[in-house]
């Protein structure tokens, strides 16, 4: 096993970016959404639910000389696997929706790691300032009562 990480906070997708961003790499897979093929749905159905979905369990990395051993591992333990794609040397990041072959993602894994860092600190910021300013206001209130 090269790298592992849990699903859980921002499902699937989160859990291979986090481990693209720590392993300065990229990947490219294709997953299965939930619904049936033959069965119309929505943007959110097919790409949101399953991609963000908050489920238990593990991604794990195996190098390409292993793979069928751990297939047979799994296997033999009865325990559920899917093969999800393959890590990338190169700065790419790829998500293919299985049944429609759809592209939902194509982007530099360096670009959406500085987008989320960005965001992240945009985010703290915001909320740190929100929070001085809520503190501020709560701390001046006694002193700013209306004359009566």
């Amino acid at each position: 096993m090269l790298s592992g990480h849990d699903v859980s906070d921002g499902g699937l997708i989160v859990t291979l970016l986090e481990m693209a961003f720590a392993g300065n790499c990229g990947f490219e897979i294709t997953y299965h959404p939930f619904h049936n093929k033959d069965t119309p749905s929505s943007f959110t159905a097919r790409v949101l639910s399953p991609l963000f979905a908050e489920e238990l369990g593990v991604v794990i990395e195996v190098a390409d000389a292993h793979r069928e051993e751990v297939l047979r591992e799994f296997e033999g333990a009865k325990v559920p696997v899917v093969m999800l794609g393959k890590t990338l040397r190169e700065d790419r990041v790829k998500v293919v929706e299985a049944y429609s072959q759809e592209v939902v993602l194509d982007d530099q894994m360096t670009r959406l790691r500085y987008s989320l860092s960005l965001s992240l600190s945009l985010s703290l910021s915001l909320s740190l300032s929100l929070s001085l300013s809520l503190s501020l206001s709560l701390s001046l209130s006694p002193y700013l009562s209306s004359p009566k």
